[in-house]
């Protein structure tokens, strides 16, 4: 939740990744899917859209689906790479 993201940041520094935020902004576009009303009003409230969640519940719902997981995956190998885990 946004109550965490300073927290978060704080204790992991650049290891920290705003998955939130990050889907928010560009989750959808990533993974080719286009924002419904329901997503427009989660993305302005600067929550994760519910077409990556699983079931599209909403800002409730808190499992992803796959579309959310390989959006996981794809800021996680970024990061990674950034951070010279990996090539």
């Amino acid at each position: 939740t946004k109550n965490y993201d300073a927290a978060f940041k704080e204790a992991f520094g650049d290891h920290a990744i705003n998955f939130r935020e990050l889907a928010a902004t560009k989750g959808l576009e990533t993974e080719g899917l286009t924002a419904t009303v329901k997503d427009q009003d989660l993305i302005k409230s600067g929550n994760v859209p519910s077409s990556l969640r699983y079931g599209n519940q909403g800002a409730e719902q808190v499992h992803l689906n796959r579309y959310g997981y390989h959006f996981m995956a794809t800021v996680v190998y970024e990061q990674g790479q950034k951070l010279g885990y990996w090539k």
